[in-house]
């Protein structure tokens, strides 16, 4: 069972009303809120029902700018030797995902964003409703691996974002969930568990090395069920 079935939605209901209310109370100002968690631990799957929470009942107030459009394209990363780590914190435009948040803050501003596109492995950018924040929309959801991170330059997403989550994700249980993931997408299982342990297993233990405290931690799945 992944990520996006583990649905509580009295949790939901509950944060998407807190972020709504934080959110409707700025003018000048977008709200930015990040889902952090480790590889595998369904940050894109909990974010996308926030946002699709929240769109019920407000729609355009709230959009979702994944940190995964910020990947280095692959040529750029054959260039500089690390394809194999691709995920890595290196592996990310870091500089670029910063300023696109900075910018988001402006609410007179509607700045694309990149998204990564799985069919093609690479980031894709269009000017299009759907990578652009709007004039309307006060309120700005990210989510990806490294937003709490504490090593320079992801140290500086602490004066970026007004809250940042941890979706705390038994590490057994996002393993479990990556690795079905990287099985549906083509790989076997035991590719699949050697890309586990030399990148995401290490990604996972420098999070949890190195990482500010959230203003929240969300124990997922709800319940400690699975």
């Amino acid at each position: 069972m992944g990520p996006q079935r583990m649905v509580d939605q009295p949790l939901f209901r509950e944060l998407a009303l807190y972020l709504a209310q934080r959110a409707r109370r700025r003018r000048s100002r977008r709200y930015l809120v990040g889902i952090a968690g480790v590889p595998g631990a369904g940050k894109s799957a909990f974010a996308r029902l926030l946002v699709d929470q929240l769109s019920a009942a407000a729609p355009g107030l709230a959009v979702l700018v994944p940190m995964d459009g910020f990947h280095l394209p692959n040529r750029r990363l054959e260039e500089l030797g690390l394809r194999t780590r691709k995920g890595a914190p290196e592996t990310f435009d870091a500089e670029g995902f910063i300023r696109l948040l900075s910018r988001a803050r402006d609410a007179s501003q509607e700045p694309l964003f990149p998204i990564y596109d799985r069919s093609l492995h690479e980031p894709v950018l269009q000017a299009n409703d759907d990578q652009r924040i709007s004039l309307g929309t006060r309120l700005v959801l990210t989510e990806g691996n490294y937003l709490l991170l504490t090593l320079h330059p992801w140290a500086r997403l602490g004066r970026i974002l007004d809250e940042c989550w941890f979706l705390d994700t038994p590490l057994d249980v996002a393993k479990r969930w990556i690795i079905d993931r990287f099985c549906r997408h083509g790989l076997d299982p035991e590719a699949a568990q050697a890309h586990y342990n030399e990148v995401d297993l290490p990604n996972a233990q420098l999070v949890l090395a190195n990482m500010r405290e959230p203003q929240r931690r969300i124990p997922w799945p709800a319940g400690g069920t699975m």
